[in-house]
């Protein structure tokens, strides 16, 4: 059990510490200074007081502090080591842009480390206050990508010195491929488009689609403006025209 019983009350504080106590007994709370975080242990470890990190975590490789991760499936992933977390990475790596959480501070590779899911993290300096925060596979963002930037989202800046990390802003921006843009060439495949909605013009001949054993055919309409059914014509060449030079056989 813990060695002190305490009530809060104004004026009373618990002292900061940088280093956990290893003599520790279940019950026992300290702050740590460095992760500014309350802390308590639960009889085998240290463990924080809010539900939104993930502690003792193996890290699969080597990971600067406040890095975004993820946790690695193995197989499907390269073959890297299931249930480790790794650096989130930029590209067409689906897997590796699905971010669990940020980590407070720097592992080598087979250390256990605490990634913050959600919630605040310090450890930053001079962020413009309001913007999004994401990760651009090697550092952190503060402007929105680009189409073509395959960028995490990791959260948004809430101080000069620390950012909201929100475990559901880890999406990945889509490929340009992936949207059609107002201006970008892009080809359009298994779309269904409206007539009615939609008007199509400087279509140039090159682009219509061929239709080999129909030829000499035109688009004919009827009265009430439905289209006929028989509409093949025949040859330009038996055709009479006003000015063109024809000598004419077989007319009564």
């Amino acid at each position: 059990m813990a060695k002190k019983v305490f009530s809060f009350r104004r004026g009373i504080n618990i002292k900061p510490v940088t280093t956990l106590p290893t003599n520790a007994e279940t019950g026992d709370v300290s702050y740590l200074l460095n992760e500014n975080v309350f802390k308590y242990y639960d009889g085998s470890q240290w463990l924080d007081f809010a539900p939104t990190t993930i502690t003792n975590i193996v890290a699969g490789e080597n990971i600067p502090a406040r890095t975004p991760v993820y946790i690695s499936p193995g197989a499907t992933d390269g073959g890297r080591n299931p249930g480790q977390v790794y650096i989130c990475s930029d590209g067409s790596n689906t897997i590796r842009r699905r971010m669990i959480g940020v980590t407070r501070t720097a592992v080598t590779s087979g250390g256990t480390v605490t990634v913050v899911c959600k919630g605040e993290l310090f450890g930053f300096s001079s962020l413009p206050l309001g913007s999004f925060v994401f990760w651009d596979g090697t550092s952190m963002q503060f402007t929105e990508p680009t189409l073509s930037q395959n960028w995490v989202r990791v959260g948004v800046v809430k101080s000069s010195s620390s950012i909201i990390v929100d475990q559901l802003a880890g999406v990945r921006m889509p490929n340009s491929s992936d949207v059609v843009t107002l201006d970008a060439p892009q080809t359009l495949s298994n779309k269904n488009l409206s007539g009615t909605n939609n008007t199509f013009s400087n279509i140039p001949l090159s682009s219509l689609a061929q239709d080999p054993g129909n030829p000499n055919r035109v688009i004919r309409r009827d009265g009430s403006g439905n289209v006929i059914t028989e509409n093949q014509i025949p040859n330009n060449s038996p055709i009479v025209t006003t000015d063109a030079t024809q000598t004419l056989t077989n007319k009564s």
